[in-house]
């Protein structure tokens, strides 16, 4: 009698497990989901910061060219136009920087203390970078929308929109901050295996 219950309880914990733990083909399903998301929001960012690069280039190219041959007919404008166009690109390809961890760092630190600490430095590096992106982002996005609410332009005869040049901050930062927290998210999700063991262990003791 005390033996068919147990069974009956063990049963029932494991169909309580079951339907708690997720199916192994939907996590995989996920993922992959998620991977080639990323993958293709990465070539996007790519793209664009190529094509503005290859822009500004042939736009200097042309300018040189024009003021070789006739210097008369040189365009007035495309050096503005160059500035714009570089800021840009560079700030657009700050966010695929970070989320693949290629950025300029100081890791001498990382190399001199104990393994089991470099794990929490990485995390709370990148916890900082999420929330000072954050505040980049902030503060860029109130400087472009003063620009576009005073109607800012360029001194220049192009007259061009400031806020236009202004937002590339905002929205490189914003783009840095989910590289951060992508990255955070991805060094909790494979930490140490003594981390995890303790974690369950305090959660069993709890």
């Amino acid at each position: 009698m005390v033996s068919s219950s147990n069974q009956s309880n063990h049963s029932r914990a494991n169909s309580a497990s079951a339907a708690v733990t997720p199916n192994p083909p939907d996590q995989r399903m996920r993922s992959r989901i998620l991977s080639a998301a990323g993958s293709l929001w990465g070539q996007i960012e790519a793209s664009m910061s190529g094509l503005l690069f290859g822009g500004a280039i042939l736009l200097v190219t042309y300018t040189v060219l024009v003021r070789y041959l006739s210097p008369g007919n040189a365009p007035l404008y495309t050096d503005e136009i160059t500035v714009y166009m570089v800021m840009w690109a560079v700030l657009s390809g700050c966010a695929g920087v970070t989320r693949n961890r290629q950025h300029v760092r100081t890791d001498l630190l990382l190399h001199i203390i104990p393994s089991s600490l470099q794990f929490y430095c990485e995390l709370a590096a990148n916890l900082a970078g999420t929330g000072f992106a954050l505040f980049l982002a902030w503060y860029g996005g109130l400087v472009a929308y003063e620009a576009w609410d005073f109607g800012d332009v360029s001194p220049t005869n192009l007259r061009f929109p400031l806020w236009i040049y202004y937002s590339a901050l905002p929205v490189a930062a914003a783009l840095m901050a989910v590289g951060h927290l992508q990255v955070a998210i991805t060094l909790w999700r494979t930490r140490p295996k003594a981390d995890r063991s303790e974690g369950r262990a305090r959660g069993s003791e709890a």
